[in-house]
């Protein structure tokens, strides 16, 4: 199974737990939905720097405590997740597949957001596929 790449490594989880709080708490009062927020804490999706500093604001906490260090316990962990699961999604074939998907969009002369809208994708997903960080379904082929 794809696993989706690790992009922003973060403390978050382990802050708002620290603080007692929710998950459904925090989306909730920062305006996201509970998979946001779940994605967010995993690192797999991004945040702008409004975002990141309501989230700071929301947890008591300061910016530069969001953010992993290199000497932080837990950095390590964060490595080898990543590159777990950037083997797996190699050795499954999805960066072949979906490079092959980006030759023939550009062939085409379509751009990602044209190809995402006629596959009837959100751009978002459409990327992650071309990339190979997701799988594809039958029923999306």
């Amino acid at each position: 199974m794809a696993q989706e790449e690790i992009i922003f490594p973060n403390n978050i989880r382990n802050i708002r737990l620290a603080n007692g709080m929710k998950m459904t708490e925090l989306a909730r009062q920062a305006g996201l939905s509970l998979s946001a927020v779940s994605k967010i804490e995993k690192g797999v999706r991004r945040l702008n720097q409004k975002q990141l500093l309501n989230i700071c604001n929301i947890l008591g906490c300061k910016l530069s405590d969001i953010f992993i260090k290199e000497s932080d316990d837990v950095a390590g962990q964060w490595k080898n997740e990543i590159k777990r699961r950037l083997n797996d999604n190699e050795d499954s074939g999805l960066k072949v597949f979906g490079s092959g998907l980006r030759k023939i969009r550009q062939q085409k002369g379509k751009t990602i957001a044209q190809a995402a809208k006629e596959a009837g994708m959100t751009l978002s997903v459409y990327h992650k596929i071309e990339v190979g960080q997701r799988e594809i379904y039958k029923n999306e082929i």
